[in-house]
């Protein structure tokens, strides 16, 4: 035979990582780090966040139960960071977090497999960039650039 297909399922089992429930009221996203998948999951109104790693996750291929890190025990819900996605940008082999608020600010994350470290926003409707210290930015103008042509409306 030349050729074969492998298929492999995770299956997280039916409790969450705090081991008190089912996975209703959790958000997860993956990325893949070496071909190989990272997850983290954020009880949407608790705001907690864990991490399972990608050997975490082959144990589970294995039979074996995984043990989740627990990166934050608040601040993660749903309510105040709406959207998270997991993301290897640092391409330091280690996947890192991305999370946009409700106010459109759009914050990296990133993590060390343990702890988050900000690396700054950018907000999304206002372009305003904020560094980690609190330090802010408008988006840059040009002063010599003219502004972009508005048409007038018509009326009929």
């Amino acid at each position: 035979m030349s050729g074969g297909f492998f298929r492999a399922e995770v299956v997280l089992a039916d409790t969450n990582p705090t081991g008190t429930g089912n996975w209703n009221g959790w958000s997860i996203t993956t990325a893949l780090v070496d071909n190989m998948p990272a997850l983290f999951a954020r009880a949407e109104a608790g705001g907690q966040l864990y991490y399972y790693s990608p050997a975490a996750l082959l144990d589970l291929t294995l039979g074996t139960p995984a043990a989740p890190v627990l990166v934050a025990a608040q601040g993660w819900d749903a309510a105040a960071k709406p959207v998270v996605q997991a993301a290897d940008v640092d391409h330091d082999g280690i996947v890192d977090l991305r999370a946009v608020d409700p106010s459109g600010n759009a914050a990296t994350y990133r993590f060390d497999g343990a702890t988050l470290t900000a690396l700054g926003s950018h907000n999304l409707l206002t372009g305003v960039d904020t560094a980690p210290g609190g330090t802010t930015t408008a988006p840059e103008r040009h002063p010599h650039k003219p502004e972009p042509h508005k048409p007038e409306p018509h009326g009929h």
